[in-house]
């Protein structure tokens, strides 16, 4: 508080500025232009579509939809400014006229329609249109099938001169039985949106009846009568004669039929019986059953490659992500080893003797506090084991660069060879420009890792991008719709 108050006002927009990120100033500004852009473009489209026709007129909806809601403003109640007001207004509405013409168009065009195929109404096999709805007329439809049981007397064995003569009471009685039984079989053979369940039939059964057409929309009432109170108007039934077939089966769905009635004729006969016998045969075909199983644990072995698969990629993602991390580590490392090198060098170590000491000191860091072993002290410590095994020095220094693998390394290791070679004399100011070298790559490496985790801050700034976006543009989106 008390820092603040000593910067200047005037100063302190232009401090903000200075500290913040150029990429978040982008960012920023990028967001702003784009609300402005659409609050632009919003109230640009507001004012181009009106719902006020020129003359002071609404558009009324057409016939069916339901009516509009507008929200309008009125000027002049007051002197107060603008007063908002909301008016309906209803769908467009038929004469009772008019709804019978329509219903008489629909009755020419619809009967040529029903069928999907070639197929007549007098001969029904497959499914059939029947629209529900006519959204540019503004009529619903109403579709029920009514089966009709012809020559009841031939089906009932009444024909002349066949057994003893029956009353007409008792035979009218009869009839009427038969006819409920008969509708109440056939039914659902078919159903409201058109499907034919024609499947139950027999071969060369035939199902005759009819479909009934009702249709209906709203009109508008008479004089007299509440007007804007929607008045439902039902035209009379329309019936269309149809005769349904059964559905052409190939042979293993006629087997499958007479499986499924050979089933429910065994299942009938045995009520009273306490097993249920599985036909062992059905027209000459000779039948096994057994129990269906469960085919999930074919599953199993699925998931299983799956898991090993999964196994496989993460163990490689976890061995790039051990020799990314050791790489790291080691280029971290590299001006702190030329640097000591340096040091002791200078301080009249031989450089064997220098080595152990820069070991010694990686040895000792994880005892001194918490954290992981650094990668260049296990490989100064192979390199020092086999000085000791009286590998030569040579031999030990290039097998640690090759373990290393890394350029900075193998700089180093050439630049002490040669030294040896030609005498460690200028051995010293070498390093110490190797030093200046390492230096700049740490810190380049340091700056690289400091924009890679700016770059990982990228996603909950586009989070919040996205989140800015959406409460912009979902109010426009709302107005827009409303339109």
């Amino acid at each position: 508080m008390n820092l603040l108050s000593k910067i200047p006002l005037s100063s302190l927009p232009r401090r903000l500025l200075a500290h913040t990120p150029r990429r978040v100033l982008k960012l920023q500004a990028a967001v702003l232009l784009l609300s402005l852009f659409l609050s632009l473009l919003l109230f640009l489209s507001d004012g181009l579509q009106s719902s006020i026709l020129p003359g002071g007129f609404l558009s009324r909806g057409k016939h069916g939809s339901g009516g509009e809601d507008f929200s309008l403003e009125v000027l002049g109640l007051s002197g107060k400014g603008p007063i908002p007001v909301k008016v309906h207004v209803s769908a467009s509405r038929y004469t009772k006229e008019e709804a019978e013409q329509v219903f008489a168009g629909i009755l020419s065009e619809i009967e040529g329609q029903l069928t999907k195929t070639t197929e007549s109404l007098d001969a029904v096999k497959t499914d059939l249109f029947l629209p529900r709805n006519f959204p540019k007329l503004g009529v619903k439809a109403n579709w029920n099938f009514v089966p009709v049981l012809n020559s009841l007397g031939e089906e009932n064995g009444y024909e002349e001169g066949e057994g003893e003569r029956e009353s007409p009471g008792r035979r009218s009685a009869e009839k009427r039985l038969a006819e409920l039984e008969y509708i109440r079989k056939y039914r659902d053979l078919i159903s409201s949106d058109g499907r034919v369940h024609n499947e139950i039939l027999s071969e060369g059964e035939e199902v005759h009846g009819y479909l009934e057409l009702r249709m209906s929309t709203e009109i508008a009432g008479e004089s007299g009568q509440n007007s804007a109170a929607p008045l439902r108007w039902h035209s009379e039934p329309a019936r269309f004669y149809v005769c349904i077939l059964p559905r052409e089966r190939s042979e293993l769905e006629k087997l499958e039929k007479a499986l499924s009635d050979r089933l429910l004729e065994e299942d009938r006969s045995s009520l009273t019986k306490g097993r249920f016998r599985l036909p062992d045969s059905i027209e000459g075909h000779k039948l096994h059953f057994r129990e269906k199983r469960d085919q999930s644990y074919l599953l199993l072995p699925l998931l299983g490659l799956f898991s090993a698969v999964l196994l496989y990629l993460r163990e490689s993602l976890r061995l790039r992500e051990r020799a990314k991390k050791r790489e790291l580590s080691l280029l971290l490392d590299y001006s702190d080893l030329v640097s000591k090198l340096l040091l002791y060098l200078g301080a009249g170590l031989s450089l064997r003797n220098a080595f152990e000491k820069i070991s010694e000191h990686y040895e000792a860091l994880p005892r001194e506090g918490p954290g992981e072993e650094r990668a260049l002290s296990g490989e100064l410590r192979t390199m020092l084991l086999q000085l000791k095994s009286n590998v030569s020095e040579s031999e030990a220094y290039r097998s640690f660069a090759r373990r290393i693998s890394l350029k900075p390394y193998a700089r180093l290791i050439a630049l002490i060879e040669q030294k040896r070679r030609n005498g460690s004399r200028n051995l010293r100011e070498a390093l110490k420009l190797e030093m200046e070298d390492a230096f700049e790559c740490r810190k380049n490496t340091a700056k690289r890792l400091g924009e890679e985790a700016s770059t990982k801050l990228l996603l909950p700034l586009l989070l919040q991008l996205g989140i800015i976006l959406l409460l912009i543009l979902f109010p426009a989106m709302s107005a827009l719709s409303g339109l």
